[in-house]
């Protein structure tokens, strides 16, 4: 019999009587719901930058293009009753690689609101599981048509 427990972060054995174990690769076997965290989300574009790649000290180059932005709107369902615990307002940096920066302004401009619909990679990090790591492709981003 094959066994599959989830445990929110909230519910795990804290103090006492915790259990606490470092396991090798476990990171492989979690998994990020990017339409469940993504899909009731806006967000306005702060920047869009190059990604600059360096030898030392020298930049020697671009590997894609990095839009920051703050989400506006956040609309997600989430299991704790308070409505003050969301994303709003919350930045965040994703990576487009390879894809050059003017390609990417001749699309999106300063202050345009996008959602997000889909990405090739995010990562889950940091000591509390709470900051992350995502590349997108440009057809991933959706402009928001303001009413």
């Amino acid at each position: 019999m094959n066994l599959m427990y989830m445990i929110r972060s909230d519910q795990m054995p804290r103090g006492k009587g915790g259990i606490n174990m470092a396991l090798n690769q476990l990171s492989r076997f979690m998994a990020f719901d990017f339409h469940g965290f993504f899909d009731a989300k806006t967000m306005m574009v702060k920047s869009i930058m190059p990604i600059k790649e360096y030898d030392g000290d020298k930049c020697v180059g671009t590997a894609g293009t990095k839009i920051d932005a703050v989400i506006i709107a956040d609309k997600t369902k989430y299991p704790d009753p308070d409505p003050n615990r969301n994303n709003s307002f919350s930045s965040f940096v994703f990576k487009l690689p390879d894809v050059d920066v003017d390609t990417v302004r001749q699309q999106l401009k300063i202050s345009d609101q996008i959602q997000l619909i889909g990405c090739s990679k995010a990562s889950v990090y940091g000591k509390y599981r709470n900051e992350l790591s995502l590349s997108v492709k440009l057809s991933d981003i959706k402009k928001v048509v303001k009413s």
